[in-house]
């Protein structure tokens, strides 16, 4: 099924300056529509179980932030500004997977104001600001800054805090009964993934 969705995501978005662009031509001026991910597959999907687990409950893929594991759960992300399209599709799969953007958040987006991506950026700003989403806004980027910042907000966040922390082109997936796997650990400890 990816294989045969490729050729539609490729006419979407073409190519310009600033990175790639959405091309409302391609879909007969409507823009892209993207589901929430992740939700309603535990307990029978059929993806992966955790390591050493044979039990369904645990499959990854599946799993939401609910109670005390999403109240305690923070949300960091620097994102280009010119990904408007991007960005609303990062914002509403990290909130299906029950982030609260309103208060448990800090997005800094990158702002460069060139004429080229203008458009884009305002769009990525009013649609943070129309889900009333607080960020702040940063006109240079390095992975210097980015981790300044992210350590900065670390730094304010409770002690039993978490922090998920990924870039705008990373979709997490988290195991079913994940409110459970977290509320079992009485240490800190770091929570990784990779790819497949």
């Amino acid at each position: 099924r990816l294989q045969s969705a490729v050729p539609k995501i490729r006419s979407a978005f073409g190519s310009r300056a600033g990175g790639p662009r959405f091309n409302a031509s391609a879909t007969g001026g409507a823009r892209p529509r993207f589901s929430a991910t992740g939700a309603g597959r535990c307990p029978n999907s059929k993806n992966s179980t955790l390591p050493g687990s044979k039990s369904n409950e645990w499959r990854i893929g599946g799993g939401r932030l609910t109670g005390s594991a999403a109240a305690r759960t923070y949300f960091f992300a620097f994102a280009a500004g010119s990904e408007d399209v991007l960005l609303e599709h990062f914002v509403s799969h990290y909130s299906a997977l029950g982030i609260n953007f309103a208060t448990n958040s800090r997005l800094v987006l990158h702002l460069t104001g060139a004429a080229e991506v203008a458009a884009r950026e305002q769009a990525s700003v009013a649609y943070l600001r129309g889900k009333s989403i607080p960020f702040r806004s940063s006109p240079r980027y390095t992975s210097q800054i980015k981790a300044l910042l992210a350590n900065g907000y670390l730094r304010t966040l409770p002690d039993e805090a978490l922090l998920m922390y990924p870039d705008l082109d990373e979709f997490f997936a988290l195991p079913c009964r994940v409110g459970d796997l977290l509320a079992r650990s009485e240490r800190k400890f770091l929570l990784t993934a990779k790819f497949r």
